[in-house]
C-alpha cells in the first residue's frame, strides 16, 4: 500500500519520471497498479511503444483490469482528480 501511494504522489505532482521509477519496483512485485502506472507514465512522456508494451503485458495477466479502471469501476487513485489524470494517461497510450 505504501508504494501504491508513493506512486501516486509522483502521479499527481506529474512527476512522471519519478513515477516510472516507482511503477518499475510495484510491477516487479506484481502489483498490477505499478503495471498501470508504467502505461500511463510513459504516455505522458510520449513514449508510446513503452506504454502499449506495459498494455500488453497487464493484459496478459489481468485482463479485466484496464476495462475496469478505464469505465470507472476500480479507481486506481482515492482522489477523483488524481483518478482522472491516471485515466488521461492510458486514454493517451490508445486505450
Amino acid at each position: 500500500m505504501r508504494r501504491e501511494k508513493h506512486m501516486m504522489d509522483h502521479h499527481a505532482k506529474r512527476n512522471f519520471r519519478g513515477l516510472v521509477a516507482s511503477a518499475i519496483f510495484a510491477a516487479v512485485l506484481g502489483l498490477g497498479s505499478g503495471t498501470a502506472s508504467m502505461v500511463a507514465a510513459n504516455a505522458y512522456l510520449g513514449d508510446l511503444e513503452s506504454a502499449k508494451s506495459h498494455a500488453e503485458t497487464l493484459k496478459a495477466f489481468a485482463p479485466d483490469f484496464l476495462p475496469a479502471v478505464l469505465s470507472g469501476k476500480i479507481e486506481v487513485c482515492k482522489l477523483p482528480e488524481h483518478n482522472k489524470l491516471f485515466v488521461e494517461g492510458l486514454r493517451r497510450a490508445g486505450l
